[in-house]
């Protein structure tokens, strides 16, 4: 649970999933450009393909 973010890669493709199939998605992303996103208690879990490392992003 958090915010993280990264730097951006090449076609970062990111996904909230409500399961652990690839299938049930909340939230996707498919870009090159840096990303900040949001992990809640209610995800299952986070799919993340060629996107770098992802950090802890600050909250406001």
């Amino acid at each position: 649970m958090g915010k993280y973010r990264n730097g951006g890669g090449t076609m970062c493709y990111w996904a909230r999933l409500r399961s652990l199939s690839t299938n049930d998605i909340i939230e996707s992303k498919n870009t090159s450009d840096p990303q900040v996103i949001e992990i809640r208690p209610s995800d299952t879990a986070f799919l993340t393909q060629n996107c770098g490392s992802w950090q802890t992003a600050p909250t406001a």
